[in-house]
């Protein structure tokens, strides 16, 4: 999928990567009444919610909780 994105345990996992031939992709998702925005490019990966409560996600192994003010990652 997308960004590497796989749910276990009722949390969302990402292992993010951006192909060579792309400068960056994004994309939007609700998941527990939250909606999510996530913005990959070749460095770093942001991630943002628009809407609904904070989320605790895995970004590549690391357990990090994304609210409004949102939170940039490394790749």
């Amino acid at each position: 999928g997308y960004a590497g994105l796989r749910v276990y345990d009722n949390r969302m996992h990402f292992k993010p990567y951006c192909d060579e031939k792309w400068k960056s992709y994004a994309f939007k998702l609700q998941f527990r009444g939250s909606i999510l925005s996530i913005k990959v490019e070749k460095n770093q990966t942001t991630y943002k919610v628009l809407s609904g409560n904070p989320v605790e996600i895995f970004h590549k192994e690391e357990l990090v909780t994304v609210g409004q003010d949102g939170k940039v990652m490394e790749n």
